[in-house]
């Protein structure tokens, strides 16, 4: 539900926002004014983790006007067009599109709805109670809910994209790829399919079950008659929670290793320990795009071109949506003759890329932008614009260009790894040049999807590169 002005957007109107998803605009009481909304949550927890931001709306077309409004929309977002031609296309008008788009919509907002959102999980009773435990405490109140990732953020950055669902319907719903001319049938013969491709495209998980623990001892001073005695209390509690191991998703097989997070606390008479949940490594591997590609072949479209026109047309619907440039090369990535190797050296790197402190460190988080919670692949280092960047060890630049989300974007081989830096404003190297340790390779930007200058730098291991490292234990802070 989306509070609105009526005079900015009308009531009715069908919309979605990133981070948020899809909603309705409609009269909730409130005083809201102007180019303002409010979005509502099930949960304190949730509205609070959103907080005041601004964000773009995409309109699925208006709603019930008011009689003495005449609101213009043109700013706020246009129609999405994924079959129709344009207004002039009556066989298939603009508004069956619209429709199309909040059913990709409401099939993602469905499936994400059956996981227990974090406002669920900060809400829910704990497990068991034991000593001066206060039996039917919340979760919240006993652990740190920022530490614990509830199952919708884990499941989160496997979500299926409205866009490739669009894109597929785009591809596979045309009569010239069907077959069938649909001069004389409903819509000239486009037969979107949403569903079936939804259901093939959903993500196969596996889970772990984890144990939070939280165990405290402590003595008071007591009066028992006229003496003054130390009495020891104690309480534990104990909440099993679900911990994504392994998501076989449209573009690739995950795997997510987990330990426990242990904290200790000592004071001269009391003594706590806190068990949560971290997370040590996520894993990417191929087949890439299987589900994706078999869709595809069903259809008489298996070759690897037919692959990425799908992808480059989600690409181009929806700028948040990224290609796996890892999988699918340009002109600029070339290959070397260095011999990779998946021994991984782990020392430290000799220079950092940059100078400047950790913004945004290694694992899951919320995306500043989007609002979506997922794996953050690299670490940020906060600099001013025009910070030089140099090249953490020697190496190869196979990479240099413009990358989706990543912006301008550097990537150098090492042979026992690979480096990533993004969002830089100019480059200093070209692909192919061989670069030393400590060699400026560019300077530090906000290019691509950012919140201001900073440099993102990920460090990749394995075969094909695909397994993410935390660049902080190779950096000297």
């Amino acid at each position: 539900m989306i509070a609105v002005d009526p005079k900015v957007i009308p009531y009715g109107t069908h919309m979605y926002i990133p981070g948020y998803g899809y909603g309705v605009a409609l009269d909730t009481g409130g005083a809201i004014k102007g180019q303002k909304i409010d979005l509502f949550y099930d949960t304190i927890q949730e509205a609070n983790n959103w907080g005041r931001r601004w964000v773009t709306i995409q309109l699925l077309g208006k709603g019930e006007t008011a009689e003495y409004v005449n609101a213009d929309l043109s700013n706020l977002g246009g129609e999405v067009a994924i079959l129709s031609f344009g207004k002039t296309d009556i066989e298939w008008p603009l508004a069956k599109d619209a429709e199309l788009y909040r059913k990709y919509l409401q099939l993602d907002a469905d499936w994400l709805d059956s996981f227990k959102s974090e406002g669920e999980l900060a809400e829910s009773k704990v497990d068991s109670a034991y000593g001066n435990a206060s039996f039917g405490a919340r979760v919240d109140k006993i652990w740190n809910i920022s530490n614990i990732p509830s199952e919708k953020d884990q499941v989160d950055p496997h979500r299926v994209a409205w866009s490739l669902l669009a894109s597929l319907d785009k591809v596979l719903g045309d009569p010239i790829v069907h077959g069938e001319s649909g001069l004389e049938s409903e819509g000239r013969g486009r037969k979107p399919n949403p569903e079936k491709h939804f259901k093939k495209l959903c993500p196969e998980l596996e889970w772990q079950t984890f144990t939070l623990s939280y165990y405290e001892t402590w003595t008071e001073e007591v009066k028992v008659g006229d003496e003054i005695q130390e009495k020891t209390y104690e309480k534990e509690y104990k909440k099993k929670i679900r911990l994504l191991t392994s998501a076989k998703c449209y573009d690739a097989n995950y795997q997510y290793s987990w330990s426990e997070n242990v904290e200790e606390q000592k004071t001269a008479n009391g003594y706590k320990k806190i068990i949560t949940p971290k997370l040590n490594s996520v894993v990417r591997t191929g087949p890439y795009y299987e589900k994706l590609r078999s869709i595809l072949q069903e259809e008489g479209l298996g070759s690897d071109m037919d692959l990425e026109l799908v992808l480059r047309i989600a690409e181009n619907i929806d700028p948040l949506f990224q290609i796996d440039y890892m999988i699918f090369g340009t002109p600029m990535e070339i290959d070397l003759d260095t011999e990779i190797s998946d021994d991984f050296s782990g020392n430290k790197f000799p220079v950092n890329p940059c100078t400047g402190r950790v913004t945004s460190s290694f694992g899951m988080r919320k995306h500043p932008i989007t609002g979506v919670v997922k794996m953050h692949t690299g670490i940020d280092i906060g600099a001013p614009r025009g910070s030089p960047v140099v090249a953490v060890k020697d190496g190869y630049v196979v990479y240099r260009g413009v990358m989706g989300g990543y912006g301008n974007t550097i990537m150098i081989e090492h042979g026992d790894c690979r480096t990533l830096y993004a969002h830089m404003s100019r480059f200093n190297v070209n692909a192919g040049e061989r670069v030393s340790a400590g060699q400026k390779i560019g300077e530090v930007g906000s290019t691509g999807v950012s919140t201001g200058p900073h440099l993102h730098i990920e460090v990749r291991i394995g075969k094909n590169r695909t397994e993410y490292l935390d660049p902080a234990k190779f950096l000297i802070f």
